[in-house]
């Protein structure tokens, strides 16, 4: 079943590197993407390999994808974000050592104050949105630290 879902993702990646090949990233509406068309291009694909690698369940693959995105175009898109949340909350779940947790729940922490940092104006889901769900996950992973989740 493991091996279906490997060729099931590669079926739709090439795909989708298939149809984008197709797009012109140098369109002024790419631009958040990157500066270049080939970064632009390549940063859309990253973005698509995070949301189907998410979809897999494959987290390790997407963190790495969420990695690069982060890294290079913070402020693309609110979905890699989003996206980020997911794996971390996912690898908390499958954390092996309590060490291991922990450093997966700052991580996830991080990726909402990475949020707040690049979104916080936004209409619908603003500051102070994103606060409540910091605080909300910092109170489910830790609920004995009462003045973090206060900060």
């Amino acid at each position: 079943m493991k091996s279906f879902k490997i060729l099931l993702s590669a079926a739709f990646t090439m795909l989708a590197v298939a149809s984008m090949a197709q797009q012109d990233f140098s369109d002024p509406r790419f631009a958040r993407w990157g500066d270049t068309p080939e970064q632009r291009q390549r940063n859309i694909e990253y973005s698509n390999f995070l949301k189907e690698q998410i979809q897999s369940k494959n987290y390790n693959h997407a963190a790495y994808y969420f990695q690069q995105l982060v890294n290079d175009r913070p402020t693309a898109t609110v979905n890699i974000y989003k996206y980020g949340a997911i794996i971390y909350r996912n690898k908390i779940a499958r954390a092996q050592s309590m060490a291991e947790k922990n450093a997966m729940v700052d991580s996830l922490l991080m990726v909402y104050d990475l949020r707040v940092e690049h979104f916080c104006d936004a209409a619908k889901e603003g500051k102070a949105y994103i606060l409540d769900r910091k605080a909300r996950e910092h109170l489910t992973y830790r609920e004995s630290d009462r003045e973090g989740i206060r900060k």
